[in-house]
């Protein structure tokens, strides 16, 4: 305990970011891990305090299925374990639970929440459940084979009476023992409303004031409108559909208004954004460049650019951005840039050429 204070809901100003992405801005991030990042942000830290971002959202830091090499890229959403934090993300005879909580202690210093982004809905190679009990953990089509509604595999059993058990406590584990502010839940469709109001009733009642959200659909379903009656935040896939579309021309202004709109009954019930890790990135999806490769931006996209911003910081509910989309990072038009460090990487030189762009977000 360090006194810090996670931001309401209301207030809060997310950026998404994955460790090593991040990282590149201060140089080569290929073996960057935990320490690093707290390093970086006690030392330095510009880019997040230029921001105004009052939380950080990692991308999943628990132990992933991997190959020996610690400098592999992995997205982390193949999980082994719910509880671990990844080893490759620390240094040799480094404990990774230690840093992990350094990282946290580092981002209260600087005045940020962090966020992780747990995955509990399914489980990479080895899945040491699967060898466990397959019938008691994951769930089977009428075929008798794993259902596969994450699209990895498997979808873990969260409705049995342990399954529900693993999520709450993962989620209290990374809530207390490692000190982090809030989860985002990966495919929480995947593990049921009732387990998710279950979480949030212990959540409330053993680390009050942690921050949840939740994506709120699979190949399943989509539960958004379920979770807006509760204390979860959902990812606002609306949103980021729409407005593409708007800063084209290709929406009405009366659609502009429903979207920028919050919900009566709660507004920070949905996430805002414009791009994430697993999609194209922003200035891809509106650049009028052929191919969709917006590395190189025309003057319309960055006045698109500008006005999504604009949109995006004054609609109500909870705002994110995806690191980098202030100053126009470029996935070159791939949408699926998961085996890519390459692509993803935050290049400090961008970061430095289109200035300007940045501080137009920062100031909003």
């Amino acid at each position: 305990p360090d006194g810090f204070v996670p931001p309401r809901p209301e207030a809060l100003v997310v950026l998404e970011a994955h460790l090593r992405d991040l990282l590149a801005l201060r140089g080569d991030a290929s073996r960057a891990g935990i320490r690093d990042l707290a390093d970086w942000i006690r030392r330095d830290g510009a880019y997040l305090r230029s921001l105004g971002v009052n939380a950080l959202e990692l991308l999943p830091c628990a132990e992933f299925e991997r190959g020996p090499d610690p400098a592999e890229y992995h997205w982390g959403y193949m999980p082994l374990s719910p509880f671990a934090p990844a080893t490759a993300y620390a240094a040799p005879g480094d404990d990774p639970a230690a840093a992990f909580r350094d990282l946290v202690a580092a981002c209260h210093g600087a005045g940020i929440a962090l966020l992780v982004d747990l995955v509990l809905n399914h489980y990479g190679s080895p899945n040491l459940l699967l060898a466990l009990d397959p019938d008691y953990w994951f769930r089977r089509d009428a075929a008798g084979a794993l259902s596969n509604h994450s699209g990895c595999g498997n979808d873990f059993r969260a409705e049995s009476p342990l399954g529900g058990r693993l999520v709450a406590d993962a989620v209290l584990h990374w809530l207390s023992v490692l000190g982090a502010d809030g989860v985002r839940l990966d495919l929480a469709e995947l593990l049921g409303v009732p387990v998710l109001r279950d979480v949030e009733a212990e959540v409330r009642a053993r680390a009050p004031g942690k921050i949840l959200i939740a994506e709120p659909w699979s190949f399943r379903g989509h539960v958004g409108p379920e979770l807006d009656r509760t204390g979860w935040t959902s990812w606002d896939d609306g949103f980021r559909e729409f407005l593409p579309a708007y800063v084209r021309g290709r929406a009405r202004a009366a659609d502009l208004l429903h979207q920028m709109a919050g919900l009566g009954i709660r507004p920070s019930a949905r996430l805002r954004y414009l791009q994430s890790h697993d999609d194209h990135a922003w200035i891809d999806r509106v650049t009028e460049r052929p191919g969709g490769d917006g590395s190189d931006p025309a003057p319309p996209d960055l006045l698109r650019t500008r006005l999504a911003h604009l949109v995006l910081l004054a609609s109500a509910g909870v705002p994110m951005l995806a690191a980098g989309q202030d100053f126009l990072h470029s996935r070159r038009g791939v949408a699926n840039t998961w085996r890519r460090p390459g692509l993803n990487a935050l290049d400090p030189a961008r970061l430095a050429r289109v200035a300007a762009a940045a501080a137009i977000v920062a100031a909003l």
